[in-house]
């Protein structure tokens, strides 16, 4: 008898605890909305108050999530896959993996927006990244010059960097 006690006292902790554990939307093409994946929390917030009740959100990185360094989930990936629509900064201002799950993952024809980068087609300034030379960390004084078309290149293929010499203060 004790037991049964014991069992339908933890029931609700139980029913608690996998409540708790809900994660954020998944996106499936049931209710008739607009399905959007967005790789930030920031764009998803937009997407959704400009959509309204027509659009269901999803955010490749959740929030809280460092969006630098961020490895998107199989989740993630099933919402890319079922998007009608995906929109970033690109920019090289979200995580390359995040960049490369959104590419190889979205349906043939479904639209892809680069926000930042269309943005200068509507007179937005894009502040150029200027090197550095102070700098003590290699990384930090670099800049991406050029798409790297011409060599088969696009926004989700990974660069390999060699430093041959290397001079400086100190």
């Amino acid at each position: 008898m004790g037991c049964r006690i014991r069992l339908l006292l933890l029931l609700p902790l139980l029913v608690g605890l996998v409540a708790g554990c809900r994660s954020e939307v998944a996106l499936s093409g049931r209710d008739g909305r607009v399905q959007v994946v967005t790789t930030t929390g920031i764009l998803r917030d937009l997407v959704g108050n400009v959509g309204g009740d027509r659009v269901r959100v999803s955010s490749l990185v959740p929030d809280g999530a460092d969006p630098h360094s961020y490895e998107p989930s199989l989740r993630d990936v099933r919402n890319v896959v079922y998007a009608d629509v995906a929109f970033s900064n690109y920019l090289l201002l979200e995580e390359q993996a995040v960049i490369k799950a959104l590419d190889a993952n979205l349906r043939e024809g479904v639209p892809s927006v680069s926000l930042a980068e269309g943005a200068v087609k509507y007179a937005a300034e894009i502040i150029p990244l200027v090197e550095d030379v102070s700098l003590d960390t290699i990384w930090l004084g670099m800049r991406v010059r050029g798409t790297g078309a011409a060599h088969g290149a696009n926004r989700a293929s990974d660069v390999l960097l060699s430093a041959v010499t290397m001079g400086g203060p100190g």
